[in-house]
């Protein structure tokens, strides 16, 4: 099996890249090359990196993790290109098995692995059921189905795990790793926001399936991550506001309708007033 393939990552500082480099290469599957698109500002931090002879580093005038990671796919020289975050460490054998199921499907795919948490090493999606029919109306039959985007523009969970068929085959995939063959690469910026990429990976799944391009998650295939720094929101309101223009964009990559948007949005209100009139914690 041809094993040589690309490893893209943008970065900004750099400050978790080196225990990522470092685990990279304690893998079965070693990348060919690694390219690294920082910007130039911030180069300095990773100089030190320049002492590993597979990795090739780009400074540029821009910042963003979509560009960086388009600029880096376009200087990629092998047929197989993987991207990564910069913070995220990968099992041994994750990418040679990432790179055996895109050799061995016969169809135009995308793969990426299970994401766990690294303290608890449980998968980092959680399975909440409360008020389910509740959720079910405002957010349409997708809701809690692993791997769907709802009618409201939310992304659920991969509930995929070892226990289950090697390959699940799911609506998006995380952006964090996933393997790709070049010639289904997006090379065009996609993301119309400035700031934080929040859900570019769901409308990247969405571009890709627009290119036929199935997109697949591999449990033999394991990334661990940190967990999760949350947004101290002060209501479901704030925070439903705050992610409105993110869900609004996804809802028009998927050609659907703000029906279900504008139910959870009137149902916040109605929530809201009544709060406001008839407190919970009265005196």
């Amino acid at each position: 099996m041809e094993k040589d393939f690309s490893l893209v990552i943008p970065t900004l500082y750099g400050t978790e890249l080196e225990k990522t480099i470092i685990q990279i290469h304690q893998g079965t599957c070693i990348p060919s090359e690694i390219i690294i698109v920082i910007p130039s500002e911030f180069q300095k931090n990773i100089d030190e990196l320049k002492n590993y002879s597979n990795i090739i580093i780009f400074g540029v005038d821009f910042r963003g993790q979509v560009r960086q990671r388009i600029f880096g796919f376009k200087h990629a020289s092998n047929d197989i290109v993987i991207q990564l975050d910069d913070d995220i460490f990968v099992d041994r054998n994750c990418f040679e098995n990432l790179i055996e199921t895109i050799q061995n499907s016969g169809e135009q795919i995308a793969v990426a692995p299970l994401f766990k948490f690294n303290d608890s090493k449980k998968s980092c999606y959680i399975k909440d059921s409360k008020l389910f029919l509740l959720h079910r109306i405002i957010h349409g039959k997708n809701f809690l189905k692993s791997g769907k985007i709802t009618a409201s523009g939310l992304n659920m969970g991969i509930f995929h795990n070892e226990e289950n068929n090697r390959l699940f085959e799911s609506d998006w995939v995380p952006g964090g790793c996933l393997a790709h063959k070049k010639c289904n690469l997006i090379l065009e910026n996609y993301y119309p926001f400035n700031g934080k990429a929040y859900f570019e990976d769901v409308y990247h799944s969405v571009l890709l399936r627009n290119k036929s391009v199935k997109l697949f998650v591999d449990n033999k295939a394991i990334c661990l991550i940190e967990p999760y720094e949350k947004i101290n929101f002060k209501s479901n309101l704030e925070e439903f506001l705050y992610f409105k223009k993110y869900r609004k964009y996804l809802i028009r990559l998927l050609n659907g309708n703000f029906f279900h948007l504008n139910l959870e949005w009137s149902l916040y209100i109605i929530l809201y007033v009544k709060n406001l009139f008839f407190p919970k914690n009265l005196s």
